[in-house]
Protein backbone atom coordinates (compact mmCIF):
# COMPACT_ATOMS: atom_id res chain seq x y z
CA UNK A 1 0.00 0.00 0.00
CA UNK A 2 0.88 3.64 0.14
CA UNK A 3 2.01 6.04 -2.50
CA UNK A 4 4.92 5.24 -4.75
CA UNK A 5 6.34 6.65 -7.95
CA UNK A 6 4.78 5.25 -11.12
CA UNK A 7 8.25 4.32 -12.35
CA UNK A 8 8.50 1.75 -9.57
CA UNK A 9 5.26 -0.03 -10.40
CA UNK A 10 5.32 -3.39 -12.12
CA UNK A 11 4.43 -3.07 -15.78
CA UNK A 12 2.10 -6.04 -15.47
CA UNK A 13 0.00 -4.59 -12.64
CA UNK A 14 -3.62 -3.91 -13.53
CA UNK A 15 -4.36 -0.20 -13.67
CA UNK A 16 -8.09 0.14 -14.17
CA UNK A 17 -7.87 3.86 -14.95
CA UNK A 18 -4.81 3.74 -17.18
CA UNK A 19 -5.27 4.28 -20.89
CA UNK A 20 -2.87 3.57 -23.71
CA UNK A 21 -2.80 6.92 -25.48
CA UNK A 22 -0.77 7.19 -28.64
CA UNK A 23 -0.17 10.70 -29.81
CA UNK A 24 1.03 11.26 -33.37
CA UNK A 25 4.44 12.76 -34.05
CA UNK A 26 2.69 15.72 -35.70
CA UNK A 27 0.66 16.35 -32.55
CA UNK A 28 3.70 16.02 -30.28
CA UNK A 29 5.72 18.43 -32.41
CA UNK A 30 2.76 20.81 -32.65
CA UNK A 31 2.37 20.89 -28.87
CA UNK A 32 6.10 21.44 -28.42
CA UNK A 33 6.10 24.27 -30.98
CA UNK A 34 3.01 25.86 -29.42
CA UNK A 35 4.73 25.75 -26.03
CA UNK A 36 7.91 27.30 -27.41
CA UNK A 37 5.98 30.05 -29.21
CA UNK A 38 3.82 30.78 -26.17
CA UNK A 39 6.81 30.98 -23.82
CA UNK A 40 8.78 33.18 -26.22
CA UNK A 41 5.84 35.54 -26.58
CA UNK A 42 5.27 35.71 -22.81
CA UNK A 43 8.98 36.37 -22.25
CA UNK A 44 8.98 39.19 -24.82
CA UNK A 45 5.92 40.79 -23.20
CA UNK A 46 7.42 40.43 -19.73
CA UNK A 47 10.77 41.85 -20.81
CA UNK A 48 9.06 44.76 -22.56
CA UNK A 49 7.00 45.56 -19.46
CA UNK A 50 10.11 45.36 -17.27
CA UNK A 51 12.10 47.67 -19.55
CA UNK A 52 9.34 50.22 -20.14
CA UNK A 53 8.36 50.34 -16.48
CA UNK A 54 12.00 50.61 -15.37
CA UNK A 55 12.27 53.72 -17.55
CA UNK A 56 9.02 55.33 -16.33
CA UNK A 57 6.62 53.32 -14.18
CA UNK A 58 3.83 55.84 -14.69
CA UNK A 59 4.35 56.40 -18.41
CA UNK A 60 2.04 55.42 -21.23
CA UNK A 61 4.50 52.84 -22.61
CA UNK A 62 4.70 51.11 -19.21
CA UNK A 63 0.91 51.08 -18.92
CA UNK A 64 0.53 49.67 -22.43
CA UNK A 65 3.18 47.00 -21.80
CA UNK A 66 1.55 45.93 -18.52
CA UNK A 67 -1.87 45.82 -20.19
CA UNK A 68 -0.49 43.63 -23.01
CA UNK A 69 0.98 41.27 -20.41
CA UNK A 70 -2.27 41.17 -18.41
CA UNK A 71 -4.26 40.42 -21.58
CA UNK A 72 -1.85 37.75 -22.81
CA UNK A 73 -3.97 34.74 -21.79
CA UNK A 74 -7.19 36.15 -23.26
CA UNK A 75 -5.41 37.26 -26.43
CA UNK A 76 -3.86 33.81 -26.82
CA UNK A 77 -7.26 32.11 -26.41
CA UNK A 78 -8.87 34.46 -28.95
CA UNK A 79 -6.05 33.86 -31.42
CA UNK A 80 -6.50 30.12 -30.91
CA UNK A 81 -10.23 30.35 -31.57
CA UNK A 82 -9.70 32.38 -34.74
CA UNK A 83 -7.22 29.78 -36.06
CA UNK A 84 -9.57 26.89 -35.23
CA UNK A 85 -7.05 25.46 -32.78
CA UNK A 86 -9.29 25.60 -29.71
CA UNK A 87 -10.73 22.34 -28.50
CA UNK A 88 -12.58 21.18 -25.42
CA UNK A 89 -10.61 18.79 -23.24
CA UNK A 90 -12.74 16.62 -20.98
CA UNK A 91 -11.22 14.95 -17.95
CA UNK A 92 -13.06 11.99 -16.47
CA UNK A 93 -12.75 11.93 -12.69
CA UNK A 94 -14.39 9.84 -9.96
CA UNK A 95 -16.64 12.86 -9.32
CA UNK A 96 -17.75 13.14 -12.95
CA UNK A 97 -16.43 15.08 -15.89
CA UNK A 98 -14.60 18.37 -16.05
CA UNK A 99 -14.28 20.21 -19.37
CA UNK A 100 -12.02 23.08 -20.30
CA UNK A 101 -11.26 24.84 -23.57
CA UNK A 102 -7.59 24.52 -24.46
CA UNK A 103 -5.45 25.66 -27.32
CA UNK A 104 -4.25 22.56 -29.16
CA UNK A 105 -2.61 22.25 -32.55
CA UNK A 106 -5.03 20.97 -35.19
CA UNK A 107 -2.84 17.86 -35.54
CA UNK A 108 -3.99 16.85 -32.05
CA UNK A 109 -7.73 17.25 -32.58
CA UNK A 110 -8.15 13.65 -33.75
CA UNK A 111 -6.88 12.42 -30.38
CA UNK A 112 -10.34 12.56 -28.87
CA UNK A 113 -11.60 10.18 -26.24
Amino acid sequence: GGLRPRLLEDEEEDHEHDHDYHVSDECSEGVAQLGRNTMARAMRLGARAFMKCSEDEHGDECTAAKTALENFDNDLREECRSKGAMCTVTQHTPDGQESEDQCMPKACHQHAD
